[in-house]
């Protein structure tokens, strides 16, 4: 069986376009490069990004009717921080997540 190192962001963002899925910002490459060296876990493309989501907090709140309605996200009146705890509570009690430096969130898709 033929390995190839990923040592960098950058090669695994580019082991991505040869396979034609580029679903990543380089935050979310760079978080999964070093959530991978700490699992010890092979890398593998298809099942990344079958595996994993970067979304942003109001991508999160439209994809999730229910986090939508416990926030009462239609009303004008809203508190970002209390919107931004509300999404950590969701995810962290559904799936892994990172918080990326973008202001999106990288999770385990369920």
């Amino acid at each position: 069986m033929l390995y190839i190192k990923i040592d960098t962001a950058s090669k695994l963002q580019e082991m991505f376009i040869e396979m034609g899925r580029d679903s990543f910002s380089y935050e979310a490459y760079e978080a999964l490069l070093e959530y991978y060296e700490e699992t010890d876990e092979e890398l593998d493309v298809i099942a990344l990004d079958c595996g994993w989501r970067e979304a942003s907090v109001d991508d999160i709140i439209a994809d999730y009717y229910d986090l939508r309605d416990d926030i009462g996200y239609e009303d004008d009146d809203y508190d970002e921080d209390m919107i931004l705890d509300k999404v950590r509570e969701y995810l962290d009690y559904r799936t892994y997540y990172i918080e990326l430096s973008n202001g999106n969130f990288l999770f385990g898709e369920f």
